[in-house]
């Protein structure tokens, strides 16, 4: 059995040019991260650690800020308001409660707008266009007890204005 390289010499000798030496192809270089901090500081493509890449400065551009370690604590979260409710809003968070709501008397404006915004998806009667008018009647009513509620508990926390 005869090489490629044999073939193309006799090929060539039939023909009466010289053979040329094929030259072996360049060897093939893994592509690197743009992000990689081994682009920066070494051509052989050796990585270095992760913790070593951090304590070099400017490795990964300006403005990078690594994570806080699992040992730093975060700010401490402003303290969850107490107050007193009346029955009407007692009652309304009954319902919430009712409808699937996880609110408990100190919830912030959030954790309201959030859960209200969570419930009507739910029950709001144009979010089910397939269901009997027997179903959106009942939930034409859960959405009116959802909206009265989250009404009465509303002018307990300063929500931020509609933008």
């Amino acid at each position: 059995m005869h090489s490629a390289g044999h073939f193309d010499q006799v090929l060539a000798e039939k023909l009466g040019r010289v053979a040329q030496p094929v030259a072996a192809p360049p060897p093939r270089v893994r592509p690197l991260r743009r992000h990689d901090p081994v682009v920066l500081f070494f051509e052989t493509g050796a990585r270095i650690p992760v913790a070593a890449a951090r304590r070099v400065a400017g490795a990964y551009g300006f403005g990078y800020h690594p994570r806080p370690s699992a040992h730093v604590s975060a700010p401490p979260s402003p303290p969850r308001p107490t107050r007193v409710l009346s029955p009407r809003q007692h009652e309304a968070l009954r319902d919430l409660a009712e409808l699937g709501a996880t609110l408990s008397a100190d919830f912030t404006a959030r954790e309201l707008k959030g859960t209200f915004r969570t419930l009507a998806r739910i029950y709001h009667p144009d979010r089910h266009p397939g269901c009997s008018e027997f179903e959106k009647a009942r939930l034409s009513r859960q959405f009116a007890t959802l909206h009265e509620a989250y009404r009465r508990l509303v002018t307990l926390v300063d929500l931020p204005p509609a933008a």
